[in-house]
């Protein structure tokens, strides 16, 4: 009776072991990509999101994702495999503006952003500063938010977007609630990327 208890226990171990094994090889070779498609690749891609928050006087207008623009997606190839396109490898995000216009493109061929305000205190901030969101040195997230001060009565706002550094290039885009702004009012707009 024990020498059969002894053969099941080892037949049951050596088909979870097959079975781990199976499953370990088949999703290896899943996530390899097609040699003769290189199209067809692993179903893990490089993956960017993105949240742009809106603050009127500390109040929340609201949250968006957006749009990575065509320029953006050359500029990241660029800055990951430094094969050179539109943007320069060393160019870095560092530009935000604010817009009264469209929300951008969903298929990302905007070249800038539309209608940019450049005046009364709401004008394009050029030394945009990027930390890690959430716990220090978080993998791949990144934040970067600006508050500007109108000095002007009521400004319509509803848009933003980001440039990189080398001859503004626009990098991505979002709408918002719009916002009129008066003398003194706070807009405060807050982006979060993700990478993954």
């Amino acid at each position: 009776m024990r020498q059969k208890l002894k053969e099941m226990s080892l037949l049951v171990a050596s088909i979870v072991i097959t079975a781990m094994l199976a499953w370990a090889l088949a999703s290896t070779t899943f996530n390899q990509p097609n040699k003769e498609n290189p199209s067809t690749t692993s179903p893990m891609p490089l993956n960017y999101e993105a949240t742009v928050c809106a603050y009127k006087n500390k109040e929340l207008l609201s949250c968006h994702s957006n749009t990575l623009m065509n320029l953006g997606k050359n500029h990241t190839t660029s800055q990951l495999f430094g094969i050179p396109t539109a943007t320069s490898a060393t160019a870095k995000v560092t530009t935000m503006m604010l817009g009264n216009g469209t929300s951008p493109s969903s298929d990302g061929s905007d070249t800038s952003l539309a209608n940019k305000i450049t005046e009364c205190g709401l004008t394009q901030v050029t030394a945009l500063t990027w930390r890690f969101s959430g716990i220090a040195q978080q993998h791949g997230n990144v934040t970067a938010d600006y508050e500007w001060t109108s000095t002007c009565n009521g400004v319509k706002v509803n848009t933003t977007g980001l440039e990189t550094a080398e001859t503004l290039k626009y990098f991505a885009g979002s709408n918002f609630t719009d916002a009129t702004l008066n003398n003194g009012d706070k807009l405060n707009i807050t982006w979060t990327i993700w990478i993954s």
